[in-house]
């Protein structure tokens, strides 16, 4: 109370703390001569020794997020305390803590333009500061999850498995975290160009396509779900194994000479022949029931179609065949049991 006479403008300062919410403020003064007049002002005190009230939390928070640019806009209500000083945005990964702010800002919005693109879910909250310093409470989390950008790693430990006839090519690699299926690519050389013959989710693949005789290269690659691809693996090489032998050697003829017999045969067709195999022998058992006792005697190029076979005549009569054999070396002999066997009776010097 300040009741007395003056003359000239009286002057009055008191210091209040006003809680939350709407106050009237009234001046009561008596006026006895003049013109009457007063006036009322009020100053906030924001020092921190004197204003230990936090602000009110902030209203209304939004995320929004845009996939294509990876970016996260939160919003909020403006705050209406006279000593805002702004507001301050924390970001929390899933599973982890609200730590040091991300930003202060006077406005009303945000944009994180930082977020992982890793497919990982993040949460936002919004607090306002006052000019002591005073912090408010956490808005409602609000959260979003990003966009994945990110590959999974290249495949390790690539090789062929199998290289089987009736099982194509089939190429191996280690898991790889994170990956939901599997590439394969193919080319015809180390260096070549790559084209996909495959797509998998397991950690194997069948090249069916593979030619027999053929050398393949093989890269992989890893996909997440995502469809993000890895870089590809190194290149790895297998040629498809072949299981079906030459055919049968045809037309051999065994004709005595004074040094043993000229051998001689029809050329065989098989396309990936790599050698003919020249067996001779002897015949044993009883009459009629002779077998040919024959041992490997030379190996020759696919191109010869004739051998001399040297031994001192005696009369003897002497069993032949030749096997084919192709460059993956399935035997027309060994796989089937069967040849065509010739014999022959050696000249006899004393006749």
């Amino acid at each position: 109370d300040l009741w007395k006479n003056g003359t000239t403008t009286v002057s009055k300062t008191v210091n209040l703390t006003i809680p939350a919410g709407k106050h009237t403020l009234r001046v009561d003064y008596v006026n006895w001569t003049g013109s009457a007049k007063v006036k009322f002002t009020y100053t906030p005190r924001t020092s921190a020794t004197v204003d230990k009230i936090a602000p009110l939390t902030p209203t209304a928070p939004t995320v929004a997020y845009d996939k294509t640019t990876g970016k996260a806009k939160l919003s909020w209500a403006k705050n209406k305390e006279m000593d805002l000083r702004g507001y301050r945005v924390y970001r929390r990964a899933e599973g982890g803590a609200f730590a040091e702010p991300m930003t202060t800002t006077t406005g009303t919005s945000f944009t994180d333009a930082t977020l992982p693109v890793t497919g990982a879910r993040y949460h936002y909250v919004v607090r306002a500061l006052d000019q002591a310093g005073n912090e408010s409470q956490s808005t409602a989390e609000k959260a979003v999850t990003t966009v994945d950008r990110v590959a999974p790693g290249v495949p390790q430990g690539v090789d062929v498995t199998d290289a089987s006839e009736d099982g194509g090519i089939r190429v191996g690699w280690t898991a790889v975290t994170g990956a939901s299926s599997y590439r394969v690519y193919r080319a015809a050389s180390a260096d070549g160009t790559y084209t996909r013959v495959g797509t998998t989710d397991q950690l194997s693949y069948r090249d069916a396509s593979a030619e027999q005789g053929v050398t393949y290269h093989y890269r992989v690659t890893a996909v997440d779900a995502a469809g993000n691809e890895s870089a590809r693996s190194a290149s790895v090489d297998g040629r498809r194994r072949d299981d079906t032998p030459p055919s049968a050697v045809t037309g051999l003829t065994a004709t005595p000479t004074e040094y043993g017999f000229e051998l001689n045969w029809d050329a065989n067709p098989t396309p990936d022949l790599a050698r003919y195999v020249v067996y001779g022998g002897e015949l044993v058992g009883d009459e009629g029931e002779k077998m040919c006792y024959a041992g490997e005697v030379e190996w020759l190029s696919a191109t010869t179609t004739s051998y001399e076979y040297r031994t001192d005549p005696d009369g003897e009569e002497r069993c032949f065949f030749v096997d084919a054999v192709d460059d993956d070396w399935n035997s027309h002999y060994k796989w089937t049991g069967e040849a065509e066997v010739v014999t022959a009776t050696e000249l006899n010097p004393g006749s």
